[in-house]
């Protein structure tokens, strides 16, 4: 995913890229304690707080990840990344309503998001909104045209709309294969493959390494 998990002002890098690390190496807990003491060390790190809270995630400690998301929200509201993975969670606790506006600011903000378009959709889906989720779940396959076939009909077929989902020729194979691509993308926060080389900016100035827990850019604000 290429949504920016921002770095406040005066975090450190190397803290930062020790968590990560550790991420990458399977220790969750030791990346987690590492966070925490950020987040304690200075409140207004955005970028340990929206990776604790990212971690948390991960870990299922739903209640936990929520209150760190959400305070990476209030620091850095111009950032996708924790509005996504918040609108992620509450979707997928089926608190529909409150993940639609956080997953439509976080696209504004992270036009090349997959996982947000289709957790957007996803979530207007879930309100009832077929048209407007359709429109979310074409800027999704927009973005990778491989699975569009198959995950808007499975998506049709969820919705009960079997007409529409005829027109892709869903088939029970297609709808298992499809399950399981659900399931990948659902779990992909849960992974931990992460890129420990920390090169982005906020501004776009140089490049910013990609990974399940989305780019990482520098807040400089």
């Amino acid at each position: 995913m290429s949504s920016a998990i921002p770095v406040a002002v005066g975090s450190s890098k190397a803290a930062l890229v020790d968590a990560i690390t550790l991420v990458n190496a399977g220790r969750i807990g030791e990346a987690m304690e590492r966070c925490r003491d950020a987040v304690q060390a200075n409140p207004n790190d955005v970028n340990m707080t929206a990776l604790l809270g990212a971690i948390l995630l991960k870990s299922r400690e739903l209640e936990l990840a929520e209150k760190y998301l959400r305070r990476a929200v209030e620091l850095a509201p111009d950032f996708a990344k924790p509005q996504e993975d918040l609108g992620f969670l509450r979707s997928e606790s089926g608190r529909f309503e409150e993940a639609v506006p956080l997953l439509q600011n976080a696209t504004r903000l992270e036009p090349n998001s997959e996982r947000g378009f289709m957790t957007l959709g996803r979530a207007l889906s879930g309100l009832g909104k077929g048209a407007e989720a359709d429109a979310a779940f074409e800027s999704a396959f927009d973005l990778n045209p491989i699975r569009k076939k198959l995950a808007f009909a499975a998506e049709h077929h969820k919705a009960g709309r079997l007409e529409d989902a005829e027109k892709y020729r869903l088939s029970p194979l297609h709808a298992t294969r499809s399950a399981a691509w659900e399931s990948e993308t659902a779990s992909r926060s849960a992974r931990t493959t992460v890129d420990p080389h920390i090169s982005g900016v906020r501004a776009g100035r140089g490049p910013a390494p990609t990974s399940d827990l989305g780019v990482l850019g520098l807040h400089t604000n």
